[in-house]
């Protein structure tokens, strides 16, 4: 089911359909929310999706390192 929740996540952020504040909500209520987090680059907002490897998503869904 979290897998299905990250998606939902991530879909949001993508088409810039909902708040970042709304995202660390919903983050911070999910059981896995340790390896995630909302990440900030060029006014663009994603969900980290690694935070140990240091990778999240941009908003092409493409997967990146923390400098782009």
């Amino acid at each position: 089911m979290a897998n299905i929740h990250t998606a939902y996540l991530h879909s949001l952020v993508l088409q810039h359909q909902c708040h970042p504040l709304q995202l660390v909500a919903e983050l911070t209520s999910a059981s896995f929310c340790h390896e995630y987090l909302v990440y900030e680059h060029e006014n663009e907002w994603a969900i980290g999706i690694n935070k140990r490897l240091q990778l999240t998503v941009n908003h092409r869904s493409e997967v990146c390192d923390f400098e782009g």
